[in-house]
């Protein structure tokens, strides 16, 4: 990856959505990394961990006893999409912003908890107050990941943060904004 800059840029950047953990999986990595990207962009819907009971068996929906304080999220789905993925990402960047299936909600009406602590995001240092979005440099690129699955809003904090993000965009002096 280029160090951040005006004139530097990643060469390839590979943007997946709708991964999980399948045979297709498999497919779309492997020719990811066969094309040697600088940079992976995940763009939701990252494990289908909410598509399958606590035992691990498949669900028809994301949520098979709705009225439990734990609703049904297989989270060792998501530590499996790790392993898979480990020998990609521990090489490359990756940058990750939610889908639905991430909601997962859990106790006291939690959402996208498992999301939130498995990837480490530049929220905080994008002036983000959420893991559902926030903004990053990739060398003369300025990334912005917006959730759709939050409020979006005029009135919303995603929306707020939005255009002051936009606003210091131009100060970065990058020449891309994506």
């Amino acid at each position: 990856m280029p160090v951040s800059g005006p004139w530097s840029y990643p060469e390839r950047i590979a943007v997946v959505g709708d991964l999980g953990l399948t045979y297709n999986t498999t497919t779309t990595i492997g020719h990811s990394t066969s094309n040697d990207p600088d940079l992976v962009l995940l763009i939701g819907d990252v494990t289908y961990a909410n598509l399958y009971l606590t035992n691990g068996t498949g669900s028809d929906c994301s949520c098979s006893f709705p009225h439990s304080p734990i609703h049904e999220t297989y989270q060792p789905q998501w530590d499996y999409w790790g392993r898979f993925m480990e020998n990609l990402i521990s090489k490359v960047p990756i940058m990750v912003i939610e889908g639905n299936h991430e909601i997962e909600e859990q106790a006291e009406n939690k959402t996208f908890v498992a999301y939130s602590s498995r990837f480490a995001l530049p929220s905080e240092e994008s002036g983000s107050s959420s893991t559902l979005y926030y903004s990053f440099h990739a060398g003369g690129i300025h990334f912005i990941m917006l959730g759709a699955y939050i409020d979006f809003t005029k009135s919303g904090k995603q929306y707020k943060w939005l255009e002051q993000d936009l606003a210091m965009a131009g100060s970065y002096l990058t020449s891309t904004l994506v």
